[in-house]
Order: C-alpha cells, then structure tokens, then sequence
C-alpha cells in the first residue's frame, strides 16, 4: 500500500480502491489491525472524516487481536469531530431527534437554542425535519446546541459499543486459538501435535460459525504452517467442495499437487475428478499422467486413466493405455496380472470382441 501511495499519489481513489481489494482479501485476519490502522490513517490524512466513520463501522464488527484500542480510536475520533461530518442523514436525524425529545422532556418550559453551536439557520427555519419532498443531507441541518451535539456524540458512541461488546464475544471465542498457535510461518520441521490438534479444532470452530469469509483466510493461514500436512489440504478442499467453489477449489488443488504435496496420490486423483466433472477430461488424464511421473507403478492411477478414457468413449485411447501398462508392468506379475484381466474384461462387454478377449488372457 506505501508503493500504491506514491505511485498514485494524485489519484485517491485509486489508493482507495486497492486498500478495499486489501481489506477483502485478509482484512477479516485476527492479526490485520495494522492495515486497517495503514487505511484509517491514510483518510484521515485526506480529511475524508465521513470515510473514516464507515471504515470503522466495518472494523468494530470483526474479530482482531486489537479490538479494545479499535474502539478507543473510534470514540476519540467521535470526541474530536462534529457528528455531522461522520454520520449518514438518517444516522444524523434519528440520534438528533431522540436527544430533542430527551432534552425538552428535561426542560419543557426551557429555550433549546442556546448558545456554542451551529446558529447560521435562516430565521424561521424548521431544523427538525427537512421539507416536504426534498432530499437533504447532513450538511443543511443547523445544530443548535453543544447539548445536542453531545447528545447525539453519546448516541452514536453507544450504538457502535454495542457492537463492541458483541465482537467482544467473537474475540474471547477464538482467543485461545489463537494463542495456541505457536508457528504461524512456514517451516519443514515437523509440527508439534498440540500445534495441529489446535488448527484443526480451530477450522472446526470457524466452520460450524458458516461465514466462509473468515474459514477462507483462516484456512489460507493453516495452510502456511501446515503446508506439507495432506489432512488440511483436503479439509480444506472439502468446505470448499460443500460450498461448491469449483474455482477456488481447482486452485487449492492445483497449489497442493504441483507445489506442497507432489507425491500424494489422493489429491492428484480428486483434482482429476473435479475436471472430470466438469468435462475437462484431457485435463485430468494430464493431471494422473504428471503424477505417475512422481510416482510409477501405482496401479490405481493406471486404472484412473484407463476410466477416464473410457468414460469419455475412447476405446482407442483406453486401449492404448491398457497396452501401455501390461507392457510397462511385465516384469511385476502382481501388476500385470489384474491389469490383463481387466483388458480382458473390457474388450468383452465394452468392445464386444470374445475372441480378442480370449486372445489377450491367452
């Protein structure tokens, strides 16, 4: 974000835009408070008051390591400007009508009009309401009081500590977790146990909560540790198979058989189903071929492709690679045997040619 500043520091809305992109990629982190605070810092530094009021409209609802200073930030920032410049025109007319009613309740007999505020209303104006069939914003609507202006800072205050308090009990749900994860880098030694019971009962947790927001990133941060443990990659794989993200799925597949994880056969064989599924059979047969390159003489992979050809209707392609593999397992007769019956078979009830059956078992 400090290189999208300078390269674009005549166009905010680009530097915006990328802090948005930013925010929706890892801003839901438990640890991501130090690019919201990058964000906020930045509109504060353009004056954009109204913007930096909604960013922490967004922030107070999710659960990070610091959540408490979040909201102190918030309500100084309340404390330091007018609530007209933070708060949206219906926001802004509903806290101020209920600090009129509580302050003319409290004084019916009394003058509201007092001195300290905003007094630049035209005379006879009506500050309550806006007229009839016209739009107004929070700009327009004078106030006339510091009481009021306290009156509807308290408010505000008050509704987001709401919020708070309910993030505040996300937080104290994962705090534990959290604190459990010792190694959140990449490493090739071993993980402890205890390290792996915690990440795995931790996506139980984000899991059984449904927001797949928060299992993405979490997942996406197990999977840094946990890179070279094949568990995670298909539980991973499965929440994602549930949710039916076949893109995002194809993806983790694709990083875990030709990054992390090339000599684990199960993967290899889901990722070809997914694009068997979808009707890229030419993509999963590569898929099984790449694989047998790390690790031949696997008479299921064999097996995989020969269905695949099959299933698609190539019986040459499908005779090709029976073939190939009787020949290729000659001298392992506990490979070449089931593999010459089952081209036996194939040549029977697919192909419909006895004799070449009886011909190949000979």
């Amino acid at each position: 974000m400090n290189y999208v500043k300078t390269q674009n520091a005549e166009d905010d809305e680009a530097v915006r835009d990328e802090y948005k992109r930013a925010i929706k990629t890892v801003g839901v982190e438990f640890r991501s408070s130090k690019l919201w605070e990058h964000w906020i810092k930045w509109e504060l530094e353009k004056k954009q008051w109204r913007n930096v009021a909604e960013i922490y409209d967004k922030l107070l609802t999710i659960p990070n390591q610091l959540y408490t200073t979040h909201f102190e930030n918030f309500t100084k920032f309340v404390n330091e400007h007018h609530p007209k410049e933070l708060l949206d025109t219906d926001d802004f007319l509903t806290f101020r009508k209920e600090v009129l009613d509580e302050l003319r309740a409290a004084n019916p007999e009394g003058d509201l009009l007092t001195t300290g505020g905003d007094d630049d209303a035209p005379p006879g104006a009506d500050d309550d309401e806006p007229p009839p069939g016209e739009e107004t914003d929070t700009a327009n609507i004078t106030v006339k009081s510091d009481e009021e202006i306290a009156g509807i800072r308290k408010l505000y205050i008050a509704s987001r500590e709401k919020i708070h308090k309910e993030n505040e009990k996300q937080v104290s749900k994962r705090w534990t977790f959290e604190e459990g994860i010792k190694r959140p880098y990449f490493h090739v030694k071993p993980l402890e146990k205890s390290q792996l019971k915690n990440w795995k009962d931790y996506l139980d947790f984000e899991i059984e909560q449904g927001d797949n927001e928060r299992c993405r990133v979490l997942f996406e941060r197990c999977l840094i540790a946990c890179a070279f443990y094949e568990e995670f990659w298909h539980k991973y794989a499965r929440h994602l198979s549930e949710a039916e993200k076949d893109d995002e799925l194809r993806e983790v597949y694709k990083r875990a058989c030709t990054i992390h994880l090339q000599k684990k056969p199960a993967l290899h064989l889901q990722w070809a189903a997914l694009e068997e599924k979808q009707g890229n059979f030419d993509a999963a047969d590569d898929i099984l071929n790449n694989m047998e390159k790390n690790v031949p003489d696997l008479l299921q992979l064999a097996y995989r492709r020969i269905n695949i050809a099959r299933r698609k209707k190539d019986t040459d392609k499908a005779e090709e690679l029976f073939t190939h593999y009787i020949e290729k397992f000659k001298d392992n007769e506990m490979l070449a045997v089931p593999m010459t019956i089952k081209y036996a078979r194939f040549a029977a009830r697919v192909l419909n040619d006895t004799e070449k059956s009886k011909k190949i078992l000979k």
